[in-house]
């Protein structure tokens, strides 16, 4: 949680106190003519100065969670939809780039919020964002999408590239440790921005496709099905 809020009100209060003690003592200079008006000035400024650091601490967390994920600690989907992916799609555009969505879903997590809780449940989808930021690079950014979803926005990644992450990422989950001898399984695909399509909505349809067709080649052969997209040269 930043610390915005909290400055710029505690100086627009301060100065506001300034200029009131200024004019109750009919002069600035006067403030500082006696101990008492120089008492007075301290108190009333501590006193507004608290205020205004409340006030502004109620704004930076109104702020914090309207960006990222109470549990997670990540973007939330309202943040993502809104401010990320409209502007690295319009940096994508304007450098002729290419911009990569990954989706991942966290595989049987009512099971296990149905066999262990929801509390477990919870540790589970933490674990996930910490391994998704874990293995982001500086410019990716990763969000919950919602319940058992995250989605990673990397900008600059062609099809072959994004194989390899989702590749690395599948491999680190299951070595993750879970309750009952289990290891963290996610289920993953995406989407290119603008190959597959130019909205987000659109890229989101793409990437969960691909996550269901991998599923169903890992079932089948134990091997995730192989790209299907043209790799795009930088």
């Amino acid at each position: 949680m930043g610390y915005v809020g909290r400055i710029v009100s505690t100086l627009i209060i301060w100065l506001v106190s300034f200029t009131w003690i200024a004019w109750f003592s009919g002069a600035a200079e006067s403030i500082l003519k006696g101990k008492a008006e120089a008492a007075l000035a301290i108190v009333i400024l501590a006193i507004f100065s608290f205020i205004g650091w409340q006030l502004g601490k109620q704004y930076d967390k109104a702020k914090y969670y309207s960006e990222k994920d109470e549990l997670t600690g990540t973007y939330n989907r309202r943040y993502m939809n809104q401010k990320i992916f409209n502007k690295l799609s319009s940096e994508t555009k304007k450098n002729q780039q290419l911009l990569c969505l990954f989706l991942f879903d966290i595989d049987e997590l009512k099971e296990i919020n149905d066999t262990y809780g929801h509390l477990d449940g919870d540790g589970v989808i933490r674990q996930t964002a910490l391994l998704l930021n874990r293995h982001a690079r500086k410019t990716d950014i990763v969000a919950r999408w919602g319940g058992d979803e995250f989605i990673m926005a990397a900008p600059n990644t062609n099809a072959e590239e994004a194989e390899k992450i989702l590749v690395r990422i599948e491999q680190a989950a299951s070595s993750c440790s879970l309750e009952g001898d289990r290891t963290l399984q996610l289920s993953a695909g995406y989407a290119l921005y603008p190959e597959d399509g130019s909205t987000l909505q659109e890229l989101m349809q793409k990437a969960d496709e691909r996550m269901y067709a991998r599923k169903k080649e890992m079932k089948k052969t134990g091997k995730p099905r192989e790209c299907d997209i043209i790799t795009v040269q930088k």
